[in-house]
C-alpha cells in the first residue's frame, strides 16, 4: 500500500498523519512555565496566526534593564503587532538517524 502524504494545516509541510499533530494541541493555560522549549500557535490583533518554535515561559528582560516573566522567543517584530499564544504543543521528536 502506497504511503499518504497530505499538507499541514499548522505548518504547511508534508506530513504522513497531520490529525495526530493537531490533536496534540493543548490551551495555552496548561504550558510548562520551568523553562521547557515547546511550540506555540499564536495571533495578533491583525487577525495574523502563526506557528511558533522553540518558546518558553521565563525571565525576559527590556532595553532598560527591566526584567519580568513572559513567553521567550515571541518577540514582537518592528512590522508586525505582538503574537499572543493560543495553544501549545512539546516539542517533536528529534531525527531517528
Amino acid at each position: 500500500m502506497d504511503e499518504v502524504w497530505t499538507q499541514c494545516p499548522v505548518c504547511n509541510g508534508p506530513m504522513k498523519d497531520w490529525e495526530h499533530v493537531v490533536d496534540d494541541w493543548q490551551p495555552i493555560e496548561t504550558a510548562p512555565k520551568d523553562g521547557t522549549e515547546f511550540d506555540v500557535w499564536a495571533v495578533n490583533v491583525e487577525g495574523q496566526s502563526r506557528r511558533i518554535c522553540d518558546v518558553s515561559w521565563g525571565p525576559v528582560c527590556d532595553w532598560t534593564g527591566r526584567e519580568w516573566d513572559d513567553w521567550r522567543g515571541m518577540r514582537p517584530s518592528l512590522y508586525h503587532a505582538r503574537f499572543e499564544p493560543t495553544h501549545w504543543m512539546p516539542l517533536p521528536a528529534p531525527p531517528a538517524e
